[in-house]
């Protein structure tokens, strides 16, 4: 993971806007509604990382940087898991945040 966003320092766009995202959240939540929210809230950025970060599983590789650092950003504390809808429509199981 730290080899991907050290190749994509674009992405690093996305420890910005975690703040103001995190505002908007509930004090507790999933992975995927956060991802769900700040693509949403900034979605032309979203959109052009989504491009720039190339065509093997690129919804990967930036939700997986988006959650990295949402958990680097000190804001926030694992509390489990749960399974959870992703925007395709897919369940899988995801951590659980809660806002410190």
């Amino acid at each position: 993971m730290k080899r991907i966003l050290n190749q994509k320092l674009g992405f690093r766009i996305f420890r910005l806007l975690i703040y103001g995202v995190l505002e908007t959240m509930p004090d507790e939540f999933d992975s995927h509604e956060f991802i769900a929210a700040l693509a949403y809230q900034n979605q032309q950025i979203y959109i052009r990382e989504l491009k720039d970060a190339g065509w093997d599983e690129p919804f990967q590789i930036i939700n997986d940087a988006i959650i990295h650092w949402l958990e680097e950003s000190g804001m926030v504390q694992p509390i489990g898991t749960r399974e959870s809808e992703n925007m395709f429509k897919q369940v899988s199981s995801v951590a659980m945040w809660k806002k410190v």
